[in-house]
């Protein structure tokens, strides 16, 4: 892609036969946005990032409860297990304390050089 492209989240629901759902956005460029996605279905979440990290970039994850559509809804910044915002500079995974109901990767202070790709993992709720 170039840069300012819109990421939408590419989905690969139980690959492993362990009710696992997995959404990757990326590569992301500086000035890319991403859509959110849409699961009321899944819990445990955490959130990975790969990639050339350049220019101070920063990936943190966002979650709307309020969103009807992927267009709209107010997005706040999620915590980890230790009510520190996500925000992932290096290489890495973090687990995602809150679950809403949209949540998307937000890529802030890349530069020229950075690509990075975001891949979220969650553990699909028993339905019973």
């Amino acid at each position: 892609g170039t840069a300012n492209d819109v990421q939408t989240g590419s989905v690969t629901p139980s690959q492993d036969n362990v009710n696992l759902h997995v959404t990757t956005w990326g590569p992301m460029l500086a000035g890319d946005t991403c859509q959110p996605v849409a699961r009321g279905d899944i819990v445990d979440r955490s959130i990975q990032v790969e990639g050339t990290f350049s220019g101070a970039a920063t990936v943190s994850i966002q979650g709307s409860n309020d969103a009807t559509t992927n267009s709209n809804g107010n997005y706040h910044a999620l915590h980890d297990p230790f009510s520190n915002v996500i925000a992932i500079t290096t290489a890495g995974i973090a687990q995602v304390t809150e679950v809403t109901a949209w949540m998307k990767p937000v890529l802030g202070n890349g530069d020229g050089s950075t690509s990075l790709t975001c891949t979220v993992v969650s553990r699909m709720s028993l339905r019973g």
